[in-house]
């Protein structure tokens, strides 16, 4: 990520490229070649780097949320939808993805579901609230 930062994007292509060489099941190689990718603009490897993290861990919720954070960036609200409704059948008390659900809901004018996801971040962050007062 090193390069990547200092923008030497050629330098953390190749290091990504080694990295998932050497263990292709290295789902923070193929998270971060995407993320270049996506600051390329080469959409299409972008993607195909997020579902090949997705295919390598199927039930972690954050590569969901990842993938669906990019659909979000390039328009694709639906696929996007998809990605953070999977993110919450796997990890249903992470309000972040109801938030960032709602967020695209209210961007394609669904505002019943909208509310419906904030309704549900609310009360998530309440149970959390009561949670945390009786430990």
């Amino acid at each position: 990520m090193a390069y990547f930062e200092i923008g030497q994007l050629e330098m953390a292509l190749a290091d990504y490229n080694k990295s998932i060489e050497i263990n292709n099941k290295n789902i923070v190689a193929f998270l971060n070649r995407g993320e270049l990718f996506k600051a390329l603009q080469k959409f299409d490897k972008a993607e195909n780097d997020y579902s090949a993290a997705i295919k390598v861990s199927p039930n972690d919720p954050l590569v969901y949320r990842n993938r669906a954070s990019f659909y979000k960036e390039i328009k694709k609200y639906s696929l996007a939808i998809d990605d953070y409704s999977m993110a919450i059948k796997l990890a249903p008390g992470f309000k972040p993805t109801y938030e960032s659900r709602a967020a695209i809901y209210e961007l394609i004018g669904d505002i019943d579901r909208a509310k419906s996801d904030r309704r549900q971040a609310n009360k998530k962050s309440l149970i959390d609230i009561i949670t945390n007062i009786f430990k």
